[in-house]
């Protein structure tokens, strides 16, 4: 029973591991805390799912989990609205504890909503494991540096499909943040100003972020695969979409858990040795964090494609053990996938400014008041990020084509 339980006891360890950060740790509380809860989640869901019972108790019960579950989604986040209209003026102290903790909480509603789907999937990991187990031959046909190269080749040939679905789509979410930021409000102390400001802020970043965001990148593999256009001509949400946007929803929080916990001290410790190089010191090692991690988890990544494709037979053990087989091919190519825009939107930024901090929009104030020419940088910015991960979905979506041509 105990080897049956053993990844749990793995997974509860981590939790006490991060819990006990969040006590003895001040400066770095919020973001350990969250773990502690992601983990200690994740733990009481997997012994459910070992335990023998669980399908006997899950039978007949799949609509009423899906009820409770988006129940407790739909609470969190509007429990986390309600505390920071209450709190008024204090909102944007709490913010940061808030979000975290309706992060912890709607994170448990939506895993009891998957908890049929989990289930059915621990049966199908077994065999994967196993036949990981057997020897076989890496795979010749996929070589994962010339895909990697090949996907930013592949954006800029689609670039006209990928403007045609999200252009519209950035240039409302632009021009909405430019206008909540220029909007004429009251000289002196204006806290519900303030703060309503910052709601709606909030809100364009949440819709970007997981309505459009995903949804532009499901439509975005369904045409390099299929030839398949949005009925609406720009993109639009349906279920692949939110299979996307929770996936987003947990790799940004890690992000932001990496950037407290490494990034920033790794900055640090680069700029007080270089001052002089600082600026592009914080810029590298952002970007050299941020890219070992998702090369860490470019074979878990397979799935997106799948997702969108509506696949449902290629499935987190798949993605994760046929995925390991393609290594290193797969996480290198990852990595060149990514690079190649943000890099040389940087360097064209880093030259036109000569040498200074690349130009981004800033908040109005007394020394500087948002033009035009803020609205067009950041709409260039937002557009830049979007080929980056469209290149880095094409290059995915490649590698999950011969995994899935291999398991056929």
């Amino acid at each position: 029973m105990v080897k049956q339980y053993r990844g749990v006891f793995i997974i509860i360890g981590l939790a006490v591991a991060f819990a006990a950060w969040a006590v003895f740790g001040p400066a770095q509380r919020d973001w350990a805390a969250l773990l502690a809860g992601i983990f200690g989640l994740i733990a009481a869901v997997s012994a459910f799912l070992t335990w023998s019972g669980a399908p006997t108790w899950i039978e007949g019960r799949e609509r009423l989990l899906s009820i409770v579950g988006w129940s407790i989604c739909a609470a969190a986040v509007a429990g986390g609205i309600g505390v920071l209209v209450l709190a008024g003026a204090a909102a944007i102290d709490i913010m940061q504890p808030v979000l975290l903790t309706a992060t912890v909480v709607g994170m448990s509603g939506y895993m009891t909503t998957r908890l049929p789907t989990m289930l059915s999937q621990v049966a199908r990991s077994r065999a994967e494991v196993a036949a990981a187990k057997a020897p076989a031959a890496r795979r010749a046909e996929f070589d994962g540096i010339r895909e990697g190269l090949a996907a930013p080749v592949a954006v800029l040939r689609g670039l006209p499909f990928l403007l045609q679905i999200a252009g519209p789509w950035v240039v409302a979410l632009a021009g909405g943040a430019f206008a909540l930021l220029t909007w004429p409000h009251p000289t002196g102390h204006d806290p519900n100003g303030a703060l309503a400001r910052i709601l709606g802020l909030l809100l364009l970043v949440v819709i970007g972020l997981y309505v459009v965001l995903p949804s532009v990148l499901v439509a975005w593999v369904r045409w390099t695969v299929e030839g398949r256009t949005p009925r609406w001509i720009v993109a639009t949400p349906d279920r692949a979409t939110f299979g996307f946007a929770w996936r987003i929803w947990i790799s940004l929080t890690f992000l932001g858990v990496l950037d407290r916990t490494v990034t920033t001290p790794l900055t640090n410790l680069v700029g007080s040795s270089a001052p002089q190089f600082s600026a592009i010191a914080g810029t590298l090692a952002t970007w050299g964090v941020e890219v070992l991690a998702v090369m860490l988890f470019s074979s878990l990544a397979l799935l997106l494609p799948a997702i969108a494709l509506g696949d449902k037979h290629f499935d987190r053990s798949a993605a994760t053990v046929r995925g390991r087989k393609m290594w290193p091919g797969l996480p290198l190519g990852m990595a060149l996938s990514i690079v190649p825009f943000p890099l040389a939107a940087w360097l064209v930024s880093w030259v036109v400014t000569a040498g200074s901090k690349p130009a981004a929009p800033q908040m109005p104030s007394v020394h500087h008041a948002l033009t035009l020419s803020d609205a067009v940088v950041l709409i260039v910015w937002l557009l830049v990020i979007l080929a980056t991960l469209a290149s880095g979905l094409s290059f995915l979506t490649r590698a999950y084509q011969a995994a899935k041509d291999r398991a056929d």
